[in-house]
């Protein structure tokens, strides 16, 4: 027999108002499985390395996903972050895709630069750590740049 504070708290959950970005997320992450003819969330699990239920709670909405794996989701579909984090879809091999077209700039503002800074002390990281993770991030960017597709070339070029 099933105690009532359990049974209760099931209904309850049943019952949550689910986010409406993580239902918008979700149905974009299915409709990309979908797209990309991956016929169940286990391949998405096992290739980022978390459970058939965590990515079945992230499809129907009923759970957020953590930064690290929304990324892992995102390169393992090959979809633009930046469109699936507002639950839109852009496949990046899509020739036609406006990301496609505009190649990624690394960011050298000030504000930038102050940010990393700030993020540095915060983390207590080193000066040359931080170089390292920016390094990572211009690597990263220079790969998307060299997708097939891109134009290579940055506004500023213009």
């Amino acid at each position: 027999m099933e105690n009532v504070s359990s049974a209760c708290e099931k209904r309850f959950m049943a019952t949550k108002e689910r986010d409406p970005l993580n239902v918008k997320i979700g149905a974009a992450i299915k409709a990309a499985r979908e797209h990309r003819k991956i016929g169940s969330s286990r391949e998405i699990a096992e290739a980022i390395g978390t459970t058939v239920g965590a990515v079945g709670n992230w499809e129907s909405g009923q759970n957020s996903i953590s930064a690290n794996n929304f990324f892992a989701v995102a390169d393992f579909l090959n979809v633009d972050a930046r469109a699936l984090s507002q639950g839109e879809l852009v496949y990046l091999d899509d020739p036609q895709a406006p990301e496609m077209r505009q190649p990624l700039q690394r960011p050298v503002s000030e504000v930038v630069l102050k940010l990393w800074a700030v993020l540095g002390q915060v983390l207590k990281l080193k000066a040359e750590h931080i170089d390292q993770v920016v390094d990572l991030i211009t690597e990263r960017v220079e790969a998307i740049n060299r997708r097939p597709g891109r134009s290579g070339r940055n506004k500023s070029d213009d």
